[in-house]
C-alpha cells in the first residue's frame, strides 16, 4: 500500500508543470554548466595523457617493442604517483 502511495505521489509530482519548470531551470542553471566545466577539465587531462603517450611512443614504438612501451608507461605512471 505504501508503495502504491509513493508511486502515485511521484506520478503527480512528475506531471506537475511547476515541478517540470523548476527541473528545467535547475538543469539550465546548475547541471549544464557543471557538466560543461567537468567536460573541459576531462578534455584537458585527456590531452595531457595523449601527449605523454606520444612521447613514450617516440621512445619505444609499441608496434615494434610492446614490452618496452608498457614498461615506460608503467614507469611514467609511477613517477606521476610519486609527485603527488
Amino acid at each position: 500500500m505504501l508503495r502504491r502511495l509513493l508511486l502515485y505521489a511521484a506520478k503527480r509530482i512528475a506531471f506537475d508543470p511547476r515541478v517540470q519548470d523548476k527541473a528545467a531551470e535547475l538543469y539550465e542553471t546548475e547541471l549544464k554548466p557543471r557538466a560543461r566545466a567537468a567536460g573541459r577539465g576531462a578534455k584537458a587531462k585527456f590531452d595531457v595523457v595523449k601527449d605523454e603517450l606520444k612521447d613514450i611512443a617516440r621512445e619505444a614504438d609499441p608496434r615494434d617493442d610492446p614490452r618496452a612501451f608498457a614498461a615506460k608507461v608503467k614507469k611514467r605512471i609511477r613517477e606521476l604517483k610519486d609527485q603527488d
